[in-house]
């Protein structure tokens, strides 16, 4: 009677971290009608730019004055709404996984949830990137060339130009980082998208017209740091009377992301799903 050979059970290694980022590009691109909407924001700002562009000549030589010609590049409304959708879109990457149960599987092969979050922030800030990178050549592009043929064109080399056009490539990854983050805080998908909708579009609006601490406050919020940045300081940029410095919006841009992944990394660690 032959005797049986014991078996080794089969060492079990753990994922690569180029398995969970093509594991988490997967997950992304099944979401076509969100990754199509994101890729087309490069041909409509472009449009868009033209036609607030073209319209400079009826603002009459007063409004020329204070016509700022590189936040024209970038119009705050149609930027204000890239923002909340790449933060929307980086919130559901953390929120639809959670509402399915799928996250639950993730973190059975992935114990280490913080390599899961890295991936999610990398994949959400790749895909930003690609599509804000374009977008911000588009519409700078297009509003210049109209404004070129009207005598009011900048060039990149131009005073805080570059800065401006840097501030707009990475608005779209650090929203979508600033969204994935709130969808790790909040878990449901629909406070999520409150909780971004509130705070990147709502609470920035009235603020600075409330005298000087209000108008600190609003200083630190993203989007009007942002502002900032893509402005020249004209009286048509609506920054109010006490503007945040360059170096001050660039931390608050920064700062938010950074703040809230942390956050989401602790609180991901610690929580029961």
């Amino acid at each position: 009677m032959p005797t049986p050979t014991p078996t080794t059970p089969a060492r079990l290694h753990p994922a690569r971290f180029p398995d969970l980022i093509a594991a988490e590009w997967l997950k992304l691109s099944c979401r076509r009608l969100l990754l199509l909407s994101l890729f087309l924001a490069p041909p409509c700002t472009a449009a868009l730019s033209w036609f607030l562009c073209s319209g400079v000549d009826l603002v009459g030589t007063r409004g020329r004055t204070d016509f700022d010609r590189l936040a024209a590049s970038f119009d705050h409304g149609v930027w204000g709404l890239l923002m909340i959708g790449a933060a929307v879109i980086g919130a559901l990457s953390f929120t639809g996984e959670d509402a399915s149960g799928l996250i639950r599987t993730t973190f059975i092969a992935v114990p280490d949830r913080r390599r899961v979050l890295l991936a999610k922030a990398a994949v959400s800030a790749v895909v930003a990137t690609a599509v804000g990178v374009p977008t911000a050549i588009a519409s700078f592009g297009t509003s210049q060339a109209v404004l070129s043929g009207k005598g009011l064109g900048l060039a990149l080399g131009d005073p805080g130009v570059a800065r401006g056009f840097l501030a707009a490539c990475v608005l779209l990854p650090t929203a979508a980082l600033l969204g994935l983050a709130v969808g790790v805080l909040v878990r449901h998908r629909a406070g999520a998208v409150f909780a971004v909708f509130v705070t990147l579009g709502v609470v920035p609006e009235p603020i600075p017209e409330g005298g000087r601490f209000l108008a600190e406050a609003a200083n630190l919020m993203p989007r009007n740091a942002w502002s900032a940045l893509v402005g020249l300081g004209t009286a048509d940029d609506e920054l109010g009377p006490y503007p945040p410095s360059v170096t001050h919006s660039w931390l608050v841009l920064a700062g938010w992301p950074l703040a809230l992944l942390t956050a989401a990394a602790l609180v991901l660690r610690r929580r029961d799903l």
